[in-house]
């Protein structure tokens, strides 16, 4: 290990979002773009901050996460870029591939209870590319604190 380099704690129960693999930041607005490599990232976790957190843990199959990944970047840039109160949506996978987990920071709370146009057909198709890759659980959050080193 690195002089100065402290290991990362992996508890049980705990995920690590501070261990950024970052597959996909994107603009939800008109200055949509991809980052897929270890570039710094322009999401800003703030306990201050006046926005609303949506975590969606998604559990998939070892053989499906990279497909799921792929249906998740796809949907981002088409459906829910969409939606108005998008910033920024990141996903991270689990090194089981048997996890992903989606990041997702908006305006307000009121814009993720909006919800997408679920009568819209490219919508409804679009969940349910995901439901047959994964179950998921979406947790609404404030954050509740920040340790930056």
């Amino acid at each position: 290990m690195a002089k100065g380099k402290r290991p990362v704690s992996r508890r049980r129960g705990v995920y690590v979002i501070a261990a950024w693999t970052v597959w996909l930041n994107a603009s939800c607005a008109s200055q949509q773009r991809e980052v897929e490599d270890a570039n710094p990232v322009d999401l800003t976790i703030s306990k201050s901050a006046d926005i609303a957190t949506l975590i969606v843990v998604f559990a998939v199959e070892p053989e499906n996460q990279e497909m799921l990944i792929q249906v998740l970047k796809d949907g981002i840039k088409t459906v829910m870029s969409e939606r108005a109160g998008c910033i920024a949506a990141t996903f991270l996978k689990s090194k089981d591939g048997r996890r992903v987990i989606s990041y997702a920071q908006w305006r307000s709370v009121k814009d993720v209870e909006a919800g997408p146009d679920r009568s819209d057909p490219e919508v409804e198709e679009y969940f349910q590319r995901v439901k047959t890759l994964a179950h998921f659980e979406p947790l609404l959050c404030d954050v509740a604190y920040v340790h930056h080193i």
